[in-house]
């Protein structure tokens, strides 16, 4: 969700850190991700192209039960 606009992309078969930063580059969000590598991982960043763009929510959905993968604790 990006601001009170929902976008939807589908991974399949490139379930990845880079098959997710591809898609959401690649699907025109008003957002561009990228990979920061640190010496304790991998993370992805999302940043807004718009200035005043201030809601994202990043949702799994692969069998109909929502789960948000941004929380209070892991949102960087």
């Amino acid at each position: 969700m990006l601001g009170s606009e929902t976008k939807t992309f589908d991974l399949t078969g490139n379930n990845t850190l880079t098959g997710l930063r591809d898609a959401i580059n690649g699907a025109g969000f008003g957002v561009n991700a990228s990979i920061l590598t640190t010496p304790s991982g991998n993370y992805l960043s999302v940043s807004a192209t718009a200035s005043g763009a201030t809601t994202l929510r990043v949702i799994e959905d692969p069998l109909g039960t929502p789960k948000d993968l941004l929380t209070g604790t892991n949102q960087g």
